[in-house]
């Protein structure tokens, strides 16, 4: 008996707790009503159009040179890696 006492308690206390964090978690009310700030729409630009030339095309060209030189780093500590 005094057990399933407790339990109910335990479960009362878990509702009650519940309730008051759910309500803890709402957004600022006015008078039961929530606040919302209306959400407004704006354009989004125009896309730029990419011209291929000859700086565009040496700027691409480095990138790739970036890249295959972090593949070379990355192959010297997997070796170094093997090595230990």
């Amino acid at each position: 008996m005094k057990k399933t006492i407790i339990w109910i308690l335990v479960i009362l206390l878990i509702i009650v707790f519940t309730i008051v964090w759910k309500n803890s978690q709402k957004d600022e009310t006015d008078k039961g009503v929530e606040i919302q700030t209306p959400i407004t729409e704006t354009e989004a630009p125009a896309p730029v159009e990419q011209k291929d030339t000859a700086a565009s095309i040496n700027e691409d060209l480095n990138k790739i040179n970036v890249d295959s030189g972090i593949d070379a780093d990355l192959n010297s500590v997997d070796s170094d890696v093997k090595t230990l």
